[in-house]
């Protein structure tokens, strides 16, 4: 099985893969937040070495954007909790190649410390009760 670490950004991810014995296949890839070319990557990374991708993104304000293109396209994903990444936040050197090395070297030793994914049902209603309390502040302004 292959691994990777994602740290997305607004524009673009940077993504390093490992595979099981921990050696990079690639490292600090940077592409960019498009659908097709993102896929393409992982799809083209599975055919290529012949084995699964697996991956971890950090719990951020895109994850659930992520998340989601990750499950349409069958692809296993984690998500990370970022103030629990003691590897990360303790490293003197923090760079986007680095910390997505780390993250891909959890993920390979399972040694993630993984967030919440609320269902997409949950999410709609906290969308749904955002929306609501932001009408109301709104109210209250007038």
């Amino acid at each position: 099985m292959l691994h990777a670490g994602v740290d997305m950004h607004k524009r673009y991810s940077v993504v390093t893969v490992v595979d099981d014995e921990g050696k990079a296949l690639v490292k600090g890839a940077k592409l960019p937040n498009d659908e097709e070319r993102l896929i393409a990557f992982f799809k083209r990374l599975e055919e290529e070495k012949n084995e699964r991708v697996r991956v971890v993104l950090e719990a951020g304000p895109s994850w659930m954007q992520a998340c989601d293109l990750l499950d349409d396209y069958a692809i296993e994903n984690v998500l990370c909790h970022p103030l629990k990444t003691k590897a990360i936040a303790q490293a003197r050197i923090k760079t986007d190649k680095l910390e997505q090395e780390i993250l891909a070297q959890l993920l390979r030793t399972d040694f993630i410390p993984c967030a919440h994914k609320p269902t997409h049902a949950a999410r709609s209603l906290r969308e749904l009760l955002r929306y609501r309390a932001s009408l109301v502040e709104q109210r209250t302004g007038v």
